[in-house]
């Protein structure tokens, strides 16, 4: 008789940001503004116990503008208990033509590439220089089996 086996179940976490350059709300949505240079927002979390591999790191944000090809990037740094802060660094960028007052869920690929469970992850979104974003950043929905 075959053996049949059931993948693990899709599980997902949100973290909103935690800090940045500017609070901002529009309507009932909140998070922190990239709209000048060096603008960014952070969040912090831990990568659950039951983590066996990533499906995706998505970002929502809200845009502020119309803007063909808005882009931010996105950085993590993580480690294990013991380790430093920056054992491990990955980068992403995201870019997206927007409307504006649209809510985006976007996809970001890089960051978090070698996560395991139980480290610990810093989590930031920057505008880079003579950057073209106006946005609000409101969290990252982490999606992972």
């Amino acid at each position: 008789m075959p053996v049949h086996t059931v993948p693990p179940p899709t599980k997902e976490f949100f973290a909103l940001m935690k800090y940045g350059t500017e609070a901002y709300m529009v309507g009932t949505h909140n998070g922190f503004r990239l709209d000048h240079d060096g603008d960014l927002c952070a969040t912090e979390f831990v990568m659950p116990n039951d983590f066996h591999s990533l499906i995706s790191v998505e970002v929502a944000w809200l845009a502020l503008a119309v803007v063909t090809n808005m882009a931010f990037g996105c950085q993590a740094n993580y480690g294990s208990d013991d380790q430093p802060q920056n054992t491990h660094v990955d980068s992403g960028t995201i870019t997206k033509s927007t409307t504006t007052n649209d809510i985006y869920l976007t996809a970001v690929s890089g960051p978090l590439a070698s996560v395991v469970a139980g480290d610990i992850v810093g989590f930031q979104c920057i505008r880079g220089t003579s950057g073209n974003t106006n946005a609000i950043i409101l969290g990252v929905r982490i999606r992972y089996t």
